[in-house]
């Protein structure tokens, strides 16, 4: 747990290879464990975020594959298809964006693609050359741009701190268990 604690900080501190590698050793020990979906998402955004566009494809790829149940695939999708858009893969990237929209309809990733410009996210840019940071729909810190009304059905699922870790999976971006009124 520690280990993935500790990933996850070098992750937002933009040490992107030390999280890699941090990661895949908490994969390599603990391959079913609760986050493990989370720890792959988190390998192929730290590609991503490394502007090594192939690597993130194939980990967001994995994430999805290896972990269709994870906690993140809203978030991967999303970022997948911004991947395949900065690899010139815009049939793949368009699949990948309407397979977000269609199974996660109410996710904030599904949100934010909805209010972005056609093969651009909101908040999502495609690295850059010359380097610099941008606030990402995967960012673990990232609060939704607008709060919903108190007591809405599309009130979005909150997200354990940094510093915590859940002790059970938590279910799909989007999803509530709440009964609807």
């Amino acid at each position: 747990m520690q280990k993935y604690r500790d990933a996850l900080l070098q992750y937002e501190a933009g040490q992107y290879s030390e999280a890699i590698l941090a990661l895949s050793g908490f994969l390599k020990e603990h391959p079913d464990h609760a986050l493990a979906g989370s720890a792959q998402h988190y390998i192929g955004a730290s590609y991503y975020k490394s502007k090594e566009l192939k690597l993130a494809r194939e980990e967001l790829l994995r994430s999805l594959n290896v972990y269709p149940r994870g906690r993140h695939v809203a978030e991967t999708l999303a970022l997948l298809a911004e991947t395949e858009d900065g690899l010139q893969m815009s049939s793949e990237a368009e699949s990948h964006r309407q397979m977000l929209l269609s199974l996660f309809p109410q996710s904030p990733a599904a949100r934010q693609l909805s209010a972005a410009p056609v093969g651009r996210m909101a908040g999502h840019a495609a690295p850059s050359p010359g380097g610099g940071e941008t606030a990402s729909i995967h960012s673990p810190e990232k609060a939704p741009e607008k709060a919903p009304e108190k007591g809405s059905a599309e009130a979005p699922p909150l997200t354990a701190p940094l510093n915590t870790v859940p002790e059970e999976p938590e279910t799909h971006e989007g999803a509530s268990d709440a009964p609807q009124t």
